[in-house]
């Protein structure tokens, strides 16, 4: 599962959370819609939310360092991010995820 599906999982799990949050949701006339409608919503905010809070890594083969969301490039000596204890990324701050491979 990449590390999208699994951002996709989550915000899914959060929304399904949040609807019966929502006042009303039981009772309004058109409540599929309603929920439907605050689904989408919910998604985008938590969407907005954990992209302002991560910051994708994706190696680079041919050059062989890691590029970041946050336009630096980082070379690691061995491993990755990861296996060097980087958990968050030194030039923005953010959570690091580690892409590699086609997206």
């Amino acid at each position: 599962m990449s590390h999208r599906e699994m951002r996709e999982d989550g915000v899914q799990g959060l929304v399904e959370e949040l609807i019966p949050m929502l006042p009303g949701h039981e009772t309004f006339p058109a409540r599929k819609e309603l929920i439907e409608g605050a689904r989408a919503e919910h998604a985008r905010i938590v969407r907005r939310w954990m992209a302002a809070r991560i910051c994708e890594w994706r190696w680079d083969d041919a050059d062989e360092y890691w590029k970041t969301d946050c336009g630096r490039a980082f070379c690691l000596i061995d491993g990755t991010p990861k296996d060097n204890d980087y958990t968050y990324c030194p030039g923005c701050g953010r959570l690091i995820i580690e892409v590699r491979g086609e997206e």
